[in-house]
């Protein structure tokens, strides 16, 4: 029963850390570290479609964001996309990035 009661505890911290995030983002909307924030949160879901959708927020505005190359990297192997997943490597390895 404690185990139960411990994953259904975390289930609603999962919950209310999203909203919150996607509440701040609803009233900062560039708030890049909140966006990678969520896009991380929910790639370690599994849900790396999502997760996409936040770092391409952050990579049309600020493309040399640290690290935003690298997640979307990460991203797109998770959905099975391997040649995209490379594009995103290569780009963040450039130093014109």
């Amino acid at each position: 029963m404690v185990a139960k009661d411990s994953a259904e505890q975390r289930l609603l911290v999962d919950r209310d850390f999203v909203e919150a995030l996607k509440a701040h983002l609803r009233s900062n909307p560039k708030d890049h570290d909140a966006l990678v924030a969520l896009g991380l949160f929910m790639l370690s879901r599994g849900e790396a479609a999502k997760a996409l959708e936040c770092f391409n927020r952050v990579s049309r505005d600020d493309p040399k964001y640290p690290g935003i190359w690298r997640f979307k990297a990460k991203a797109f192997e998770a959905l099975g996309d391997k040649a995209a997943a490379e594009q995103c490597r290569l780009r963040g390895a450039d130093p014109r990035s």
